[in-house]
């Protein structure tokens, strides 16, 4: 400091004399006189500024609390000078002031101090380091418009839907009452009953279906629903014409089931020929439980930076981890006049470090060689073998006993005879401050930072000792080597890690500990876990649908001739051997199956193949009961046959042909799993579909011929005098005489009921459509887990004390691919060192900014180090004194060595030597001895720089900064956001490199960028394809192809709906349910609509009964209770994975589906919608 007035306020107290080319006099203590205000401005400037884990002016406070009085002591007075300073402080005006002022002494002041908020060169001192800077930006005003137009949005959502239902409500009510004017004067609009009464009953539909398309035997009443006599039936002329494409389906099938009845023979040969064929396939077939694999496309940018990161820099490597909290929270304690958590209580500690040593020291296992296999021979060792006596020693292992002044720690635990040990406490609050110095690096020559072995307390605390006071965990990592040729030998050692940590017991702690193997061991014991829930699940399917089929009877020789055991037997096989064909098939292109094609794909088909065979079944038993007289003429089974199949048919080609299209086109998923359940889906689907009209179909008539020749099913024993008489069951009953009754009465009450329920089913769409709006999005990896697992312990102690989370390595290299970068060219190092936008600052600014809550930590930066502290030091950079090839590293003291030349970048023409340097700089063991090198990168960055083959340039490297602790997917969403941010910003500013970042997990979460455009995109081609196959094969009739779009994209939007109420997030599992829930909503809808073209009506209210008393039924049992009984185990699963996306959402997709089929669809397709229905039946 120079000043014309300096005399004022400046004193020499002692002078000393110097020899220089004589002697001369120089002060060497001075006292400085300076004013409150400005002493208490200068501290208030750089008072935040951080370095490390701790704040800067720590580094010059002799005490580790640094206040006011301790700045200005330690400012004055220090090692790294001769010269004593002492500063005086007081206010000009005080009595001090004044006494001073006698002496013609006055303080420093006037002169301007800059805040630390205050632009000085352009640049001002970012928010971590001073809160002043920390006030809103324009991207904050912008969020925080967007969450009040998110909060307005939602306060008025749910109004507006409910005004738009109440408007609805209001429009169907006109509608019904228009219609049923309508049906009241027209009577031209239904087929009339001409012998009694003026309408029909539905009750007798059946009857009137059979005179609506006759055949030879249906010349005579049905004697359980018609009239004892034959009745005329008048069709209305205005009734739509026979559509010619339905009539060629009914045409094929007809002709189809001719060959089936004729050679069955031939097609039970071709049957098992193609099978055969198929399952040759699964000599290719293999299982990936690889998550990459399943989650990531070989295309994704993610994965690309991972492979490129692990092909340059290597395998990242694995981990043990432990965390140790108290069992009971304690009460802190003090010591030395200062306050401790209760969890540094030394008996805790010595637990914790008896643990350590016994990993350390004990644990091992035993190599395929019969080797001995402890932690040092699989332990991550960055300087590779550099103590030979400890071979431990040279392992990452971040522990407060770790700490290099804390191998004394380890002895004040197991030796308090000596008086002079430091004690842990001692320890642990010096280096928690000075994480970043070299004198508490660990044993393998680094860091180990606060944040990685305490946790539970606020990092952001503005106490120095907020660690110490409030920490509520102690972490012990351990870092394994993730290299492929140690992999046998780490695989050994953790598995006894784990059997040694079970066997753990404490007096007052808990410990929940993982590593790699424990995470996927338990994995796949969930996945065999719930293998028995599975197999439960399918079991009662199939007792069900075996015990279900048949008709009940009055005898109980009745019941076993029409048992359908074996059909059902016959039918949940075939599901599976379409399955087998689907996997064969696709095992041929070599697509790998999953998890998720074997659990979810044998439900999807069960549900729609046993639906087909309850209507196949039931179909052809209503026809038997029909024309049973007929039975013993010759041709009578071949035309039941046919009869059933034309009948149909039709509708089980139009619901398979949606489904198989719809699954096709979910293929176009950029995800691999949702590829391999599409395409297994789809193939199942219709390869199930194929063996129904032909392999099950010959069974299904052999089976007939065995009920007709009144012999039991299974043992095919006769029976004699067996009262053959059926009841309907309980479904069917409730069905047609119950609920359609109740659905279609003809009241004006009737109607407004059917309008009201439309309009309640379009309110709960239009809510759930505003529910989507709150979707959540992720997949947390404990849902994958057992429930009584300890790795979901660890998970639960991760979000709840961990303060540091995975490392991020930011990536840089030339944008031009092949070149390399020459990182002290100064326009490039300018872009990564140098300038205010550089690299370096950017990431600095970005950890220390507080709104950027997802990057923390020191920026980890090997060309600063480099360029700042070890090319500089004479005990670093040195070399052979007769050979400036030869590094000669400092802990080489028996050798001659001299300093190295330290010409700077600029003056290195061809920059050879700096390059040298640097590659030694690289291979650097750093020391702890500080008379010898302790700035060596080998520990911290030996592996983070990639050189070009003339290493002359860069072909890649990194820098590193920190997330902290990432409480769950969405953190982990949110952070590679962050990241991929600041990496934008960094090639924004910076044209001549190319950034981005890295990190262990990114590679999975990249999904959740596109998987709300993804899944609305692939819902909506979806359903498309849907609508537009079964308006072809309705004979191009748009109406009821739009009524199956409709209830298809209300069942998935409700369904949507219900994975906000009931916590499902969307991702790629809830993905697969969702294209499969429109699968199973085709089913349900499909056959009632196909019913409903089909009706023998024109009015639509009766068109809508119809469907619902001759479909429903099927659709009930066949899907409904069917699914539900299977449904029902999976909600004892023992993984919540299970549990949420299967048992939650397969019963969600059920209530809809038949709610949608069985009460929303009668009742909206009994409205006339202003004549639509029948005058706009047909583009």
């Amino acid at each position: 400091m120079c000043d014309p007035n300096q005399s004022a306020f400046q004193q020499v107290v002692s002078e000393s004399n110097l020899y220089i080319e004589g002697e001369i006099k120089v002060a060497d203590k001075i006292r400085y006189h300076v004013s409150d205000k400005f002493a208490q401005a200068t501290y208030d400037s750089c008072k935040n500024v951080r370095s490390g884990n701790t704040k800067a002016i720590n580094l010059i406070c002799d005490s580790l609390d640094c206040d006011l009085d301790n700045f200005y002591v330690s400012l004055g007075i220090n090692k790294y000078t001769d010269l004593k300073v002492f500063y005086e402080i007081y206010s000009p005006d005080s009595e001090k002031g004044q006494m001073y002022s006698e002496m013609n002494i006055s303080p420093l002041e006037g002169v301007r101090i800059h805040r630390c908020n205050d632009t000085v060169d352009g640049e001002a001192c970012n928010c971590d380091d001073c809160p002043a800077s920390c006030e809103k930006d324009d991207d904050d005003d912008n969020n925080n418009d967007n969450n009040d137009k998110q909060r307005n949005y939602d306060k008025y959502t749910l109004p507006a839907a409910g005004i738009a239902g109440l408007l609805l409500t209001v429009g169907l009510l006109f509608m019904a009452h228009i219609s049923s004017e309508r049906e009241g004067t027209s009577t031209d609009l239904v087929l009339t009953n001409l012998s009694a009464k003026s309408s029909a009953p539905l009750a007798e539909s059946d009857n009137l279906y059979n005179k609506m398309y006759p055949t030879k035997y249906s010349d005579k009443a049905n004697k359980d629903g018609g009239d004892a006599e034959e009745v005329p039936i008048k069709v209305v002329p205005e009734s739509p014409p026979v559509n010619r494409i339905q009539l060629f389906i009914r045409t094929v099938f007809k002709c189809w089931a001719n060959l089936v009845y004729e050679q069955p023979l031939l097609v039970l040969a071709g049957f098992g020929v193609f099978v055969m064929g198929c399952s040759v396939g699964l000599i290719f077939f293999r299982i990936t439980y690889d998550p990459v694999e399943l989650w990531t496309t070989p295309t994704s940018q993610s994965r690309i930076n991972k492979e490129y990161f692990e092909s340059t820099f290597g395998t990242p490597y694995r981990v043990a981890q432990l965390i140790f909290s108290e069992k009971v929270p304690g009460t802190s304690f003090d010591e030395n006049g200062k306050t401790y958590s209760s969890i540094l209580r030394e008996e805790n500690m010595k637990q914790v470090y008896h643990v350590q040593k016994q990993l350390l020291e004990t644990v091992s296992a035993r190599s395929q060689m019969n080797k001995t296999i402890k932690l040092s021979d699989v332990c991550h060792k960055p300087l590779g073998s550099h103590d030979l006596k400890e071979p431990v020693n040279n392992c990452i292992i971040l522990s407060p006993f770790q700490w290099r002044f804390s191998e004394y720690s380890g002895a004040f635990f197991e030796d308090q005879t000596t008086p002079d040990l430091p004690t842990y406490l001692d320890l642990f609050e010096r280096c928690g401050q000075l994480d970043l110095s070299p004198d508490c690096f660990g044993s393998y020559r680094g860091p180990i930072m606060t944040d990685t072995v305490f946790g539970g307390y606020d990092s952001n605390s503005d106490s120095n000792l907020e660690y110490l006071t409030n920490s509520r965990a102690i972490i012990l990592t351990f870092v394994i080597s993730g290299e492929a040729v140690h992999r046998d030998q780490v695989l050994a050692w953790e598995k006894e890690f784990g059997i040694f940590m079970k066997e753990i017991k404490m007096d007052n702690l808990t410990v929940s500990y993982n590593c790699d193997r424990a995470l996927e061991d338990e994995l796949d014991r969930a996945s065999h876990a719930d293998i028995m829930t599975i197999v439960i699940s399918y079991i009662l399917m199939f007792v069900y649908v075996s015990t279900t089929l048949g008709r009940l009877a009055y005898s109980p020789a009745a019941c076993f001739i029409q048992s359908k055991v074996s059909i059902g037997l016959v039918g949940v096989t075939l599901v599976l051997i379409s399955v087998n064909c689907a996997l064969g098939i696709t095992s041929y292109f070599q697509l790998p199956a999953t998890l998720i094609v074997i659990e979810v794909v044998p439900f999807l088909v069960l549900a729609v193949g046993v639906d087909n065979v309850y209507i196949l079944v039931q179909s052809l038993q209503k026809k038997l009961e029909e024309r049973k007289e007929h039975k013993k003429e010759p041709d009578f089974l071949k035309d039941l046959l046919r009869d059933v199949l034309e009948d149909v048919g039709p509708s089980m080609l139009m619901s398979s042909t949606c489904q198989t299209v719809a699954f096709s086109l979910g293929a176009l998923s950029t995800m691999p799993a949702v590829q391999n359940f599409a395409w297994n889906a789809a193939l199942a689907v219709f390869i199930d579909f194929l063996f129904q009209i032909s392999a099950f179909v010959v069974i299904l008539t052999i089976d007939t011929k065995r009920e007709l020749a009144s012999r039991s099913d299974i043992s095919c024993y006769k029976l004699r005098d067996a009262d053959m008489r059926n009841r309907k069951g309980p479904v069917r009953y409730f069905i047609q005489n119950i609920w359609a009754e109740t659905l279609f009465t003809e009241s004006y009450l009737g109607k407004i009921v059917r309008a009201l329920l439309v309009s309640f089913f379009l309110v709960c769409t239009l809510m759930s459509g505003v529910l989507i709006t709150h979707t959540g999005i992720g997949l947390d990896e404990s849902m994958a887990l057992p429930s009584d697992s300890h790795v979901k312990s660890y998970f639960d102690d991760i979000f709840e004390y961990l303060n540091l989370g995975p490392e991020v390595h930011f990536v840089f290299r030339s944008p031009n691919k092949g070149v390399t970068l020459n990182v002290f060219d100064e326009k490039i190092h300018d872009q990564l060192l140098g300038s205010t936008n550089s690299m370096y600052n950017l990431m600095k600014s970005y950890s220390n900014d507080k709104r950027e809550k997802y990057l923390t930590g020191t920026v980890g930066s090997w060309l600063s180090q480099f360029e700042d502290n070890w090319i500089i030091s004479p005990t670093c950079c040195r070399h052979a004194h007769n050979d400036s090839l030869v590094f000669c590293p400092s802990r080489d003291i028996d050798s001659v060595c001299t300093e190295c030349d330290k010409r700077t970048r600029g003056e290195d023409e061809d920059f050879s030597q700096i390059y040298k340097h640097l590659t030694w700089y690289l291979e650097d063991v750093p020391e702890t001895n500080a008379d010898m090198c302790i700035y060596g990168g080998k520990a911290q960055y030996g592996t983070a720089v990639k050189f070009a083959q003339s290493n002359l340039g860069v072909t890649a490297a990194y820098f590193t900064l920190s997330h902290p602790r990432l409480s769950g997917s969405n953190d982990f969403i949110a952070s590679r956001r962050n990241s991929l941010k600041l990496a934008d910003h960094i090639n924004k500013l910076n044209k001549d490199i190319e950034v981005f970042p890295y990190s262990s997990a990114y590679h999975f979460y990249e999904q959740y960028d596109t998987i709300v455009t993804e899944t609305a995109v692939n819902l909506s081609i979806c359903i498309l394809a849907v609508m537009i196959v079964s308006f072809c094969m309705l004979g191009f009739q748009f109406y009821p192809s739009l009524v199956i779009l409709i209830s298809i994209t209300m069942v998935i939007v409700d369904m949507m709906g219900v994975m906000v109420m009931v916590g499902i997030p969307l991702n790629a599992i809830s993905l697969v349910n969702l294209i499969m829930s429109v699968g199973i909503a085709v089913e349900f809808s499909a056959h009632i609509v196909k019913s409903y073209v089909s009706s023998p009506f024109t009015c639509p209210r009766r068109k809508a009964k119809f469907a619902l008393v001759t479909t429903g039924p099927s659709v009930f049992s066949g899907i409904t209770l069917t699914k539900f009984v299977g449904i029902v185990v999976l909600a004892f699963a023992k993984s919540k994975l299970f549990e949420m996306f299967y048992f939650r959402m397969f019963l969600s997709v059920i209530v809809l589906g038949v709610t949608h089929s069985l009460i929303f669809l009668p009742a909206f397709l009994s409205i006339d919608f202003m004549g639509f229905v029948n005058n706009g039946f047909y583009l």
